[in-house]
């Protein structure tokens, strides 16, 4: 992460202008201690500048504090947060005086950072267990991360969960969520061997241990699943209204709210979709679709490639229109994404982008077709025509 962005985080954080997916960017921040040199700078210069020779309040600063970090998720904090405890509360009691006086002491306006480029999305998610504590995965070392009953959960390297363990056979079913933010994705091996691979802003919750007739999990937002083959224990993902039953399989739910409808794309073995009180079985290459009210259909010949094509890192197109293309740019990179006019919103694509790449030259893909332009500033996305 360039410091250019950190400084952009910290200033968007202090200056409560920062949205929540900003915040929690910031506070994942403070827990990686890669940028420890870096965060330490920035804080003693915000000191510095609007509180020269100024005593800290600590219990004005501790008020602060708990005001402003305690509602954020709960998290297992690394070492370094003991060592700039002092400096972060530090700015925190100017920004608290800040607030109640409406000035800030011996200081010049802070300087608006403009971010003209943003950097993809990589693994990141948060675990919360049973007891609703919270696991910031992509900070945490590598091992044994949490103990749930007689399950290990364990955190491999590439961004990887496994939970390892017999489990219990009877009692109640104790369940994890793991989650991803905008600009992250994360897999997670299940106890029985089913692979998950979870998109941007997405949520699976699910049994530590399975038990019982089948094997049922509920899913935000979009995964790619490889489920473990075990007929008497059949596989079920319930996503919103619909429920996918299988049993052993490989196949890609899409279940975004922000999206028109949900749809599962098979790419092996069979899966019935139901909603409702209708259901359709699906042939390998064939799309179920589901319009979240009275409709299922099915699609013959789905675009399997294009569907799975973020499990890849690729965005991939088929004649897909701007505002689809753009609500999965603004997943991944964790931008906003507005339009000049409406009628650039009538523009499709077809095409294929490694999703690896700043999201400018994202952009640039798709503005040499000659029908748009793109304009990035403050992590805002402007879509004009060309």
């Amino acid at each position: 992460m360039t410091e250019q962005r950190i400084k952009y985080l910290f200033e968007r954080y202090f200056t409560d202008s920062c949205t929540e997916n900003e915040r929690l960017e910031f506070l994942l921040l403070t827990q990686e201690g890669e940028q420890d040199e870096a965060l330490l700078k920035i804080m003693e210069e915000c000191w510095d500048t609007y509180a020269p020779g100024r005593e800290m309040p600590s219990d004005r600063g501790e008020k602060v504090f708990d005001r402003i970090v305690r509602p954020a998720p709960r998290v297992r904090y690394t070492r370094w947060a003991a060592s700039v405890a002092a400096v972060l509360i530090a700015c925190m009691a100017f920004i608290y005086f800040f607030e109640k006086t409406g000035k800030r002491p011996n200081s010049a306006p802070i300087v608006k950072t403009v971010v003209h480029d943003v950097s993809p999305g990589g693994n990141r998610a948060i675990l919360t267990l049973v007891d609703g504590s919270t696991v910031v995965l992509d900070s945490a070392a590598n091992g044994k991360v949490a103990q749930q009953g007689d399950v290990e959960v364990l955190k491999a390297q590439d961004g990887k969960l496994n939970y390892k363990g017999a489990g219990t056979a009877s009692g109640a079913m104790a369940y994890n969520t793991i989650s991803t933010p905008y600009g992250g994705k994360y897999q997670v091996t299940l106890n029985d061997g089913t692979r998950v691979w979870l998109n941007a802003v997405s949520e699976l919750t699910f049994p530590t241990a399975f038990a019982g007739a089948t094997r049922e999990v509920s899913l935000k937002g979009e995964a790619y699943f490889e489920i473990a083959p075990n007929a008497a224990q059949p596989f079920v993902v319930k996503a919103g209204d619909s429920k996918v039953h299988v049993l052993g399989t490989h196949f890609n739910v899409m279940a975004y709210d922000e999206e028109d409808a949900v749809r599962t794309t098979l790419l092996e073995g069979a899966v019935r979709m139901a909603a409702g009180n209708m259901s359709k079985l699906l042939a390998v290459g064939q799309q179920g679709v589901w319009d979240r009210k009275d409709k299922l259909d099915v699609l013959p010949h789905a675009d399997v490639e294009a569907a799975v094509a973020w499990k890849n890192g690729l965005f991939q197109f088929n004649s897909t229109g701007i505002q689809v293309i753009m609500r999965q740019i603004a997943r991944w990179y964790n931008v906003k994404v507005i339009y000049a006019s409406e009628g650039v919103k009538d523009e499709s694509f077809s095409g294929s982008i490694p999703s690896n790449e700043n999201v400018s030259e994202v952009l640039k893909m798709l503005e040499m077709t000659g029908t748009v332009h793109f304009e990035v500033a403050d992590r805002t996305i402007t879509v004009s025509d060309k």
